[in-house]
């Protein structure tokens, strides 16, 4: 899983890919 972190969320959250959450930017 990759891990996604949203610009409203303090919060990593975990993606499987950038299509699932296409309002979320991957992060290392």
């Amino acid at each position: 899983m990759i891990l996604c972190c949203g610009e409203a969320l303090i919060d990593m959250l975990p993606c499987r890919s950038r299509e699932n959450a296409p309002a979320f930017t991957p992060c290392v």
